[in-house]
């Protein structure tokens, strides 16, 4: 019977917003640069018992398990909480000054590779892999991309994202 009511609800009201819910995961996770998957488990669990959310769940996206850190999203239409991978704010902030860093000097492939792992491992983040593959990602602000252009077409590597949780450099090889 609680299994055909939860199941009504999902059906008859896929997109109701969860504001509590919300409001709970912006406390979580605003506590810490970086949670960790079993601590986002752990305490949003907590959450979700102490709001009456017995018919939640908490699942993990694909390599959420093996992340540094993780954050989270709501899926109304199915009652679940995923647990994303993400790298933390500690490296998003780092990778700004990464950044400036590649385009005020000149930085072959291995150069910029071994200055981007030096950088993540100073600020404990030596887990996050870094990539120069050809076929990656390829870009920057929208406002400095003439100035990347150039510089990569000098023969430089440069930040271009981290579109996957791994560091991602461009440049001619």
């Amino acid at each position: 019977m609680a299994t055909s009511v939860v199941t009504a609800e999902r059906v008859l009201f896929p997109d109701v917003p969860q504001p509590a819910l919300e409001v709970a995961l912006e406390e979580v996770f605003a506590e810490s640069d970086c949670i960790q998957v079993a601590d986002a488990r752990e305490w949003i669990q907590a959450r979700l018992d102490a709001l009456g959310y017995a018919d939640w769940s908490i699942e993990s996206a694909g390599g959420a398990e093996d992340a540094r850190c993780v954050v989270a999203g709501l899926m109304t239409v199915h009652h679940v909480v995923l647990l994303l991978p993400a790298v933390g704010r500690d490296v998003i902030e780092t990778m700004d000054g990464v950044r400036e860093g590649l385009m005020r000097r000149c930085l072959g492939r291995e150069e910029a590779i071994q200055f981007v792992s030096s950088v993540l491992t100073g600020i404990g983040a030596s887990d996050v892999a870094v990539r120069a593959d050809p076929r990656g990602p390829q870009g920057g602000p929208i406002g400095q991309f003439e100035a990347i252009r150039s510089h990569v077409a000098a023969g430089c590597f440069v930040y271009s994202g981290m579109p996957d949780g791994s560091v991602h450099l461009w440049g001619r090889h």
